[in-house]
């Protein structure tokens, strides 16, 4: 608890020369904790990298999930902020970068779809009949919608994304045996780069439990108003990359968006 407080007082300091972006993880005692961004669980415990850079842990089964998931349901975090002479908190709202800002992101990733090599897009007899999007890719938009083969790695995939606090994922059977697909719903800039972290991470995670298993994930991402935000295959090389931070999840993003 004491550790507690001084991280506050250190917060509530810096806060007077200007808001402070922050990620609010909730704990199920009632207190909390503010973050610098998003945390990772691993192995049990949440990694936690505070304001300040510093990292530390607690035990995942300590945090509130869907306290901390509706408190930054709009993935960009909390604030500290002057208002009267008091420190408060509040959500953070950037609506430059809402759903309208996917439009730009998703064309500068449409034109390079178009100049990558055809050999990288299946071959017309290799689709097995399904539907395929205007650059050749199979849509995953339009396959058949059944559980993903294996109920332990689906269930270990939805816990990694409930302990990172995105909950709105549902696993479903790729289009080949070992590639489970995921359907995430982001209606932000913000949330669809948050989406595809946490699927790195994910990823990495499974492929260490059960690499017999899963050879990689095929992404599918969706607004909440059922428009496209952009489809992937996430092999284990690139989430790798992504979890390690050796490539911008933008640059990611623009690199391997499948139209």
């Amino acid at each position: 608890m004491h550790r507690l407080k001084i991280i506050l007082v250190s917060l509530l300091l810096a806060a007077i020369s200007g808001p402070l972006l922050a990620y609010t993880i909730y704990l199920k005692g009632g207190s909390k904790l503010i973050a610098r961004e998003v945390y990772r669980v691993q192995e049990g415990r949440a990694i936690i990298t505070l304001q300040n850079g510093t990292q530390t842990f607690i035990d995942a089964s300590e945090i509130d999930v869907e306290r901390t998931l509706n408190a930054n349901r709009e993935g960009y975090g909390t604030a500290l902020m002057l208002d009267e002479g008091k420190v408060v908190e509040g959500p953070i709202v950037r609506e430059d970068q809402k759903e309208e800002s996917l439009v730009d992101l998703a064309a500068r990733g449409e034109t390079m779809t178009r100049n990558r090599p055809q050999a990288r897009r299946p071959a017309a007899g290799d689709t097995g009949g399904r539907q395929v999007t205007a650059a050749g890719f199979i849509d995953l938009g339009a396959i058949t919608r059944r559980p993903f083969a294996n109920l332990e790695v689906s269930s270990e995939i939805r816990r990694v994304f409930l302990g990172q606090g995105v909950e709105a994922v549902q696993i479903h059977q790729g289009t080949q045996p070992n590639s489970p697909f995921l359907e995430i719903t982001t209606d932000s800039e913000a949330s669809v780069f948050r989406a595809l972290k946490v699927s790195a991470d994910a990823l990495v995670h499974i492929r260490t439990r059960y690499p017999e298993l899963v050879d990689g994930f095929e992404v599918f991402l969706i607004t909440s108003s059922r428009s496209r935000a952009g489809q992937f295959l996430l092999t284990t090389d690139a989430a790798s990359a992504l979890a390690e931070d050796r490539i911008n999840v933008s640059d990611f993003f623009v690199r391997q968006v499948q139209f």
